[in-house]
C-alpha cells in the first residue's frame, strides 16, 4: 500500500504535464565539458541524472518517484544522496513550482551542472491559446560544453527520460536547440517553440 505522502506527491507531480516533442534530431553535440570549479554537490546531481537516461520506470534504492519532470528531479537529486521529498512535501502548488520555491535563482552566465532549468509555457496548460502558463517543466543541467550549449535531462511525455539541450546565445539555432513544444501547441504567431526560446529561468537546490 502506498504511504499517504507518497500518494499526494504524486497527485502534485501530475500537473508537470509538459508535452515537448522532437520535430528533427539535430546534428551530434560536442563533447559536453564540466565548467571547472563546480560544486561538488553539483558534479553529482548531474552524474545522477545522466544514469538515469533512458529509465523508463524511477525506482531508486527501494523508493518509487512519479515519472513525470519533477518526480525526475527528486528522483535525480535521491540517486545523488540528496533527498528533497521532505522540503518538497512542505511547499504549495504544482510539482514544477514547488521546486521552483525551493530553489536559489543564479545568473544565465553562472548557470552549471546540477542546476535545475525551468520553462514556462510548454504546453498550452490552460487551454486558453495565451502566453500566460508559467513553470509548466523543469529539466536538470548535465552539462555545459564550450560553446555554450546547455545539456539538460528532463523527462519527455513520449520518449521517457532524455538528454537534450538548449543554447541561450543563439535562441533561434535548431541544431543547439532542442524542440519544447507541440507541433500544433505553438504561439499564436507560430515563433517561441524551442527550449531557449520558453527558457524561464536555472535555480539552485543545493
Amino acid at each position: 500500500m502506498k504511504s499517504p505522502l507518497l500518494f499526494v506527491i504524486g497527485v502534485i507531480l501530475a500537473s508537470c504535464g509538459s508535452l515537448p516533442v522532437f520535430i528533427a534530431e539535430p546534428p551530434p553535440p560536442s563533447d559536453p565539458v564540466a565548467r571547472p570549479g563546480e560544486p561538488a554537490e553539483g558534479a553529482a546531481v548531474a552524474a545522477a541524472a545522466r544514469s538515469l537516461v533512458g529509465r523508463r520506470s524511477l525506482r531508486i534504492r527501494g523508493r518509487v518517484f512519479p515519472l513525470d519532470c519533477s518526480g525526475l528531479i527528486l528522483a535525480i537529486f535521491y540517486q545523488a544522496g540528496l533527498d528533497l521529498t521532505p522540503a518538497f512535501a512542505e511547499e504549495t502548488g504544482n510539482g514544477v513550482k514547488r521546486l521552483w520555491k525551493m530553489g536559489t535563482p543564479v545568473a544565465e552566465s553562472e548557470i552549471a551542472p546540477g542546476d535545475i532549468i525551468f520553462w514556462d509555457n510548454t504546453y498550452d496548460r490552460n487551454r486558453n491559446n495565451l502566453w500566460d502558463d508559467e513553470l509548466t517543466h523543469a529539466g536538470i543541467v548535465s552539462a555545459i560544453d564550450g560553446e555554450g550549449t546547455i545539456f539538460y535531462v528532463h523527462h519527455n511525455y513520449r520518449r521517457g527520460i532524455v538528454e537534450e539541450k538548449m543554447n541561450l546565445q543563439r535562441p533561434h539555432d535548431t541544431t543547439v536547440n532542442s524542440a519544447m513544444r507541440m507541433r500544433g501547441q505553438r504561439d499564436p504567431q507560430g515563433a517561441r517553440w524551442l527550449s531557449s526560446h520558453l527558457f524561464r529561468e536555472a535555480r539552485r537546490l543545493y
